[in-house]
């Protein structure tokens, strides 16, 4: 990972972006520390996609929890696939 200016960005952006995709994240450095990296779409998908089964893997953990610790018999709950099904609903 290497970080670049804005104006060498704007300079090298074929040579910059090729880097990106050949999978070297690069750091676009900005003004005021907002910066931003710059990855391929293929790397960016990956990052979705883990983001997606980090929540899908806590909201079953916390589901497990629940079901091992409720005290109010009489509380709805949902039922795993009906969880699941919302989970799967939100990508």
């Amino acid at each position: 990972m290497r970080a670049v200016q804005v104006n060498d960005l704007a300079r090298n952006c074929k040579a910059i972006c090729d880097e990106a995709f050949s999978g070297n994240p690069i750091i676009v450095a900005r003004p005021k520390k907002e910066n931003v990296v710059l990855i391929s779409e293929a790397a960016y998908s990956e990052l979705i996609k883990a983001q997606e089964e980090a929540q899908r893997a806590y909201i079953l953990s916390e589901l497990e929890t629940a079901e091992k610790e409720s005290c109010a018999p009489d509380a709805e709950w949902f039922s795993r696939e009906e969880v699941m099904k919302m989970v799967k609903g939100r990508t």
